[in-house]
């Protein structure tokens, strides 16, 4: 006798996201480190934030594909975490690094529409952001 489609059960992977909720409190010890550390930062960071603004400048800057670019800094990030001061494997749940990735990416792309940092910034001389992502005019 076939089994119906709505009997399957979730994966393993979607029970474990549903069992296990982000934790905010080791969202922000994970992106403290994240910020601190120089080698993350030179290294991905920089490249990442070059890539945002470059896209900002064309005016192609998608905020969800940008979550996934941060992605790879926090699974970085909680790798690295995770050899300098212990922990398993899901010291940092799936969802605790997303939310560590959506928070990284609004606040740099926060950052560039107040104008905390420009173009000239990031070594992308005589560029200007495009008007959508740009600083707010009051």
């Amino acid at each position: 006798m076939p089994r119906s489609l709505s009997a399957k059960r979730p994966s393993a992977t979607l029970t474990r996201r549903l069992r296990f909720p982000a934790d905010s409190v080791a969202a922000r010890e994970l992106q403290l480190v994240i910020e601190n550390d120089y080698q993350l930062h030179r290294s991905q960071e920089l490249p990442i934030q070059k890539n945002a603004m470059r896209r900002m400048i064309k005016g192609t800057f998608n905020p969800e594909q940008a979550v996934k670019l941060w992605g790879y800094l926090v699974t970085s990030g909680a790798t690295k975490y995770r050899k300098e001061f212990g922990g398993g494997p899901e010291t940092f749940n799936p969802r605790t690094r997303e939310l560590v990735a959506r928070r990284m990416s609004r606040d740099f792309a926060d950052s560039v529409r107040r104008g905390y940092i420009s173009p000239n910034d990031l070594g992308l001389t005589g560029k200007i952001v495009h008007a959508k992502f740009g600083p707010k005019e009051n």
